[in-house]
Parts: structure tokens; C-alpha cells; sequence
């Protein structure tokens, strides 16, 4: 089964093995930004802008509900009262982790729903999640095109500083290398704190990445 995620009109679709496309979700929002599947066995859907983390799930009933689709039905899981959310990614203890900006803020939210703010950084935006092998949150931003690697503690790294000014997605392999997708060319600015030599080499033995 596949569940894909579309914008203008947001919608959620499942579609099966044979190429049947259903809507099961239909937001008010513009855009379904994200979506990820549960351990619980719902589909979680991020909107934007001014969206929320969906939880979506089989209706005890075939009522047709607000979700779009007559098996289905959505609640709000999460709102983070930001403008924009970009990315969700589940951790091994099923956790979710909330890429968001303008205020370039990860959330973290437990499974009832509980969550709050598990890194911050100097960049508007966070654009894209990933775990490496040793549970360690790996993300992308908008603004200097920075990878950092995250703790479990919250702790952060700036792995790499790509040549790009927005790093749009990314992935990790079974040795820990990650891969990043840029764009956009990065403006003069003035000296910050992130000028530093590094480069997907420099820093601790582990992960590289590419820009």
C-alpha cells in the first residue's frame, strides 16, 4: 500500500497494489507538507502553513467523515502554532520529530500527543528529518544550507555547511553516510557563527554528506 501526499488541493491518498487511488484525507490547509506512517498503524499528515500534525485512522464505521475517504477518519495530533511544518519523522521508540518554521524549531512529541520543542536553531527553517543508525536526528535547513546531527539530548552539531542555501531532503545508509539535497544560491552576508571550516570530513568519525 502507498500513501501519497499532494498540494492545492491538500489531499492524502492511499493507493493500492493495483493502482486504485483513494482520498482518505481532505484539510482545510493548502498543502499536505509530510506524511509518515505509525507503529499504531495510522498515517500521520503535516499541513501548511498554518498546519497541524494529523492522525489518521480507519473509522469504526464505513460513515463517510471528514477525513475524505469512508474508511477513514482524522484527528488533530498535534499543533505546534507555527507557520510552516516541513517534515515528520518517527524515532525507534515511536516519537515524532516536527521540522517547522519560520522559526527553524524541531518538536518532539510523544505518543499521546504530548510534545514541545526538542531543538532550536539560528535558521528560519528546518527542512528535512532523518535518523542515522545510532539514533541520532540528522537536519537539513533553509537559510545557510546547514546538515546537523542531534542528539537524543537535544545536543547539535553542524555536520556540514552545504553550498546550497536550503537543504530539501534527506537520507541515510546502513554505514551512517548521508545524502542531502540542495538549492538555491546562498546570499552574501555578513560573518556568523556557522563560518567555520567545516566540511562533511572534518568533524567526528561517522556520517559525511554531500551538498
Amino acid at each position: 500500500m502507498v500513501y501519497a501526499a499532494t498540494g492545492a488541493p491538500a489531499r492524502v491518498y492511499r493507493i493500492t497494489p493495483d493502482g486504485k487511488a483513494t482520498v482518505i484525507f481532505e484539510p482545510k490547509e493548502l498543502q499536505v507538507q509530510a506524511i509518515a506512517p505509525g507503529k499504531d498503524g495510522a498515517i500521520y499528515a503535516a499541513t501548511s502553513p498554518d498546519g497541524k500534525v494529523y492522525k489518521i485512522t480507519r473509522a469504526a464505521s464505513k460513515t463517510p467523515s471528514a477525513a475524505g475517504g469512508a474508511e477513514f477518519t482524522a484527528d488533530t495530533f498535534f499543533d505546534p502554532k507555527t507557520k510552516y511544518i516541513w517534515d515528520i519523522e518517527f524515532d525507534a521508540e515511536g516519537r515524532l520529530y516536527i521540522a517547522t518554521g519560520d522559526n527553524g524549531e524541531i518538536f518532539r512529541v510523544n505518543k499521546n500527543g504530548q510534545g514541545a520543542v526538542f531543538f532550536k536553531s539560528d535558521e528560519a527553517h528546518i527542512r528535512a528529518l532523518a535518523f542515522d543508525p545510532k539514533g541520532n536526528l540528522i537536519a537539513g535547513s533553509d537559510g545557510s544550507g546547514l546538515v546537523y546531527r542531534i542528539s537524543p539530548a537535544g545536543e547539535g552539531f553542524v555536520l556540514y555547511s552545504a553550498a546550497k542555501k536550503e537543504i530539501t531532503a534527506l537520507a541515510v545508509d546502513s554505514a551512517g553516510n548521508i545524502y542531502a539535497a540542495g538549492t538555491g544560491e546562498k546570499r552574501a552576508r555578513a560573518a556568523s557563527r556557522h563560518d567555520y571550516p567545516w566540511t562533511a570530513a572534518s568533524g567526528p568519525a561517522g556520517p559525511t554528506g554531500t551538498g
